[in-house]
């Protein structure tokens, strides 16, 4: 009889701890300040709708297409003022020296004689039009092709944070079960240490059964209680990745890990990289150009329309106006400065790594594949098996625990065969949610690219 109400009381502790966790995971405490998510999915489109990380690249893509208009003026980089307004007083005239032979005096000497007016008034416009230009449609080239960039740029930042955002959630899904399946172990271990204690009160064992069961039971409480403070580490680290403010609350529920027997991803090529790497590519080979470019000569339309007044007293809109302008062209070849011939053979280099780099992303391309559908297969394999080891380990810890309570073996068999069953059941866990960890990547892989 004794033995019958000990397993129904293990029975029913788990049954209670089981309750009281599925009622935790479906329940909110806090429904006016938390924010519950029951998939990935929903943690993602939260996240595409408030990340700053993802407005910043948003910003980033006007700031490129801000850059290409000016691009396009900067093809004709049209220089000048639309007016260009002087006021001049000359305190002291300058003096200037004449033959004095033509004022009638001797000859070989020389007279000093003030030059020009007090007030002088002149407005200026004047515009400098670049007719040739070749580093202005170089460019003109780049900014188009940093736009192409910049999309792409963004789709790899997209993609890598949502990698990081699923690594992170299963991560408090695993905790989250683990945690689960610890409370039930503690019920367990409690449950062990009671049974000692009523065995050492009849005399059936030593000190030392009870003092093993109770450190048993203290693990197990420890262990708990590492696992919630690792799940609150963890629920932080998600919040910084989705930029949820501070005093948000939020909480996974999910339900329950789907079935391995599950139909296998198809792992798409993902070329997202390789079109960067072309991208840039092309970006590096302009560039080069455009260095090249700034060692050929420009031709340029000048036109000036220049209005002067001179005055003897103030007064700085009255008078006769004096008109004059021009057009003209202005050719202009630079000479090589050590600058620029630096600059155009760290393009040339840039250029030539960027050639290696996009052969090594088609290669990366193709390995990353295979990486990703023979991790899914491993992933299956070591969950399946673990399965079955577990199964193994819950009947050998039962079958102990019977034998330990008839007194046919010793404490030290049943804690060893509990501590067998609670890794066995982690590895289970672990393994559970890591199939669903490269389920999603190949899902994220297969979405962006």
């Amino acid at each position: 009889m004794a033995r019958k109400s000990h397993i129904l009381f293990i029975a029913s502790i788990s049954f209670l701890v089981s309750m009281n966790w599925t009622f935790a995971q479906t329940i909110d405490t806090n429904p006016g300040t938390s924010k519950a998510f029951s998939s990935l999915e929903e943690v993602l489109a939260y996240t595409t709708d408030n990340s700053i990380s993802l407005k910043n690249q948003e910003i980033k893509m006007e700031q490129a297409k801000k850059a290409k208009l000016a691009a396009v003026l900067g093809t004709i980089d049209v220089t000048g003022a639309l007016l260009n307004a002087q006021l001049t007083d000359n305190t002291t005239l300058g003096v200037n020296l004449f033959p004095a032979e033509i004022f009638g005096g001797e000859p070989g000497t020389f007279k000093e004689v003030q030059m020009g007016v007090q007030y002088n008034t002149n407005l200026t416009n004047y515009a400098d039009v670049k007719l040739v230009n070749p580093t202005g449609w170089s460019n003109l080239k780049l900014s188009k092709i940093n736009i192409l960039l910049t999309s792409s740029t963004n789709q790899i930042s997209l993609k890598n944070l949502q990698e990081n955002i699923a690594k992170n959630y299963y991560n408090i899904v695993n905790l989250q079960e683990q945690i689960g399946s610890s409370q039930q172990h503690l019920a367990i271990a409690d449950t062990l240490y009671h049974i000692t204690q009523n065995k050492f009160a009849e005399g059936l064992v030593k000190q030392q059964d009870v003092n093993d069961s109770k450190v048993n039971w203290l693990n197990s409480q420890e262990n708990l209680s590492q696992l919630e403070y690792l799940l609150e580490q963890y629920y932080i680290s998600l919040k910084l990745l989705c930029d949820i403010p501070e005093h948000e609350q939020i909480e996974i529920r999910q339900v329950s890990l789907p079935k391995q027997e599950m139909e296998a991803p198809n792992v798409l090529l993902n070329e997202l990289q390789l079109r960067s790497s072309i991208l840039q590519q092309q970006y590096a080979k302009t560039a080069y150009k455009s260095a090249k470019a700034t060692f050929l000569p420009t031709l340029s339309l000048q036109l000036s329309n220049s209005n002067n007044l001179y005055n003897t007293e103030f007064k700085p809109l009255s008078g006769n106006w004096i008109n004059s302008n021009y057009i003209g062209v202005n050719l202009s070849i630079p000479i090589p400065s050590s600058q620029r011939i630096s600059q155009k053979y760290n393009a040339q280099y840039d250029y030539q790594m960027a050639i290696n780099n996009t052969e090594q992303a088609e290669i990366q391309a193709g390995l990353t594949q295979q990486s990703l559908q023979s991790e899914y297969e491993q992933a299956v394999s070591q969950a399946r098996t673990n399965q079955e080891i577990l199964s193994l380990r819950e009947d050998s810890f039962k079958k102990n625990q019977q034998l330990y309570q008839e007194g046919l073996i010793s404490l030290e068999v049943v804690l060893n065969s509990f501590n067998s069953m609670v890794s066995a059941e982690y590895n289970l866990i672990s393994s559970e949610v890591n199939v669903e960890l490269t389920r999603s990547n190949i899902n994220i892989n297969n979405t962006i690219r």
